[in-house]
């Protein structure tokens, strides 16, 4: 994020001959832009500038700088009024919120990551602080990858909070839920889990590991490794062959039903990536009543998320490829998703919003009824931050501060 950042400065070195043979002095900084800010990302006039070659500025968002406007992906966002220009997708599930308000009307505490919700700031800032502050060194696990791709991907995710995490066509949907959900709830944690597993080969007190196939993968021009980017795929594999009990596990073979991960498996992911969350409810779908559903979409207006692992054909509306694999998905699902909101619609039907792996925006899905949804869905996991995460970077800002 890119939210207090005043000044924007190019990577490129301009030297500076002073004394006339040829050589540098010393080298100049090529400023890309310099601004002051108001509280919700109106640029102060007269005290702003900015190069026509880059286009970002207020959260590190794309200017459009003829309507005065930033593209927030889901919505535009217009910082003179501090509002945005169209109504928030999510809004149901925020009802206590004008739905065109700007993260949640706590500019100083908040940022809003894409039009949608709202993130809290202080861990954003903590992850970012590691980030920058963590030198990596050619890795001797992953000798084919390098510091400066890890980095690049590290702050593409940190901009995004978790989306897009690729699973590509391998089985990896329960790592890749509980990869979004440590990115987006405890980024720190998420870049700390990456940085050790490059440098040492695992991570979380040895929780996650990999092996000789996933140390020896090779990334392509695009920073890709079998269509992932490479931070994906050291994490998700890694972290699928650390729960592995088949014994093999070749990362480049996408039908590999070793990849799979079984229900009472996926705390276990949450537990080896060491992010602070936890899991406040779990179990079965069958035989919930509706009081379930209603406590699912309260849970949700509160700003918490739930998993829920479902029959994947009933979300992307494809066939099933047999009579076994229809009753496997209906019986015992097939697909990891992590739940956003829920909304009753005056219909009766009600509308999920989700994300899937892979996706940069929030997916929605309208059941005709309640008892459809809940055909859908096989198993369900309601996930809180801790309490006391925020408490912490608190207190580790007040002793820096008295050093």
């Amino acid at each position: 994020m890119q939210r207090n950042t005043l000044v924007t400065i190019s990577d490129n070195k301009v030297g500076v001959d002073n004394s006339g043979d040829n050589t540098a002095d010393f080298y100049q900084a090529t400023v890309l832009s310099a601004t002051d800010y108001y509280a919700f990302g109106m640029s102060m006039k007269e005290r702003s500038w900015q190069s026509e070659s880059y286009r970002y500025g207020f959260n590190g968002k794309e200017n459009d700088t003829d309507w005065e406007v930033q593209d927030y992906g889901f919505r535009i966002y217009k910082p003179e009024i501090a509002k945005f220009l169209s109504v928030d997708p999510l809004s149901a599930s925020y009802p206590w919120y004008t739905p065109y308000q700007f993260a949640g009307n706590k500019p100083i505490w908040a940022v809003d990551l894409d039009g949608l919700e709202e993130a809290t700031s202080q861990q954003i800032v903590a992850a970012n602080k590691y980030y920058q502050t963590t030198k990596l060194e050619q890795s001797k696990v992953f000798v084919n990858i390098s510091p400066n791709l890890i980095n690049q991907q590290i702050k593409q995710r940190l901009n995004s909070l978790g989306k897009p995490i690729q699973q590509g066509g391998f089985f990896l949907c329960g790592p890749a839920a509980a990869c979004h959900i440590v990115a987006s709830h405890d980024p720190l944690a998420f870049v700390k889990t990456i940085f050790d597993l490059y440098v040492n080969g695992f991570s979380s007190n040895n929780l996650i590991k990999g092996n000789n196939a996933i140390y020896e993968a090779k990334p392509d021009k695009s920073g890709n490794i079998d269509g992932i980017p490479a931070i994906d795929w050291i994490l998700m594999h890694s972290l699928r062959f650390s729960e592995n009990i088949f014994g093999g596990y070749n990362p480049h073979e996408k039908e590999d039903f070793s990849k799979m991960t079984f229900v009472g498996e996926f705390p276990n992911l949450l537990e080896r990536l060491g992010g602070r969350i936890t899991i406040n409810a779990s179990g079965s779908v069958e035989n919930k009543d509706n009081n379930w559903v209603t406590g699912l979409q309260n849970w949700l207006k509160d700003g918490c998320r739930a998993v829920l692992f479902v029959d994947s054909r009933q979300y992307t509306g494809g066939s099933y490829e047999n009579d076994f694999t229809k009753f496997i998905s209906q019986h015992y699902g097939r697909h990891f998703i992590v739940l956003k909101g829920l909304k009753r619609l005056n219909n009766g039907s009600i509308q999920v919003s989700y994300w899937d792996k892979g996706a940069n925006n929030i997916k929605t899905k309208i059941f005709k009824s309640i008892e459809d949804f809940k055909k859908a869905s096989m198993d369900y996991w309601l996930v809180e931050q801790d309490v006391n995460i925020n408490e912490d970077l608190d207190n580790k800002d007040e002793k820096s501060d008295n050093k």
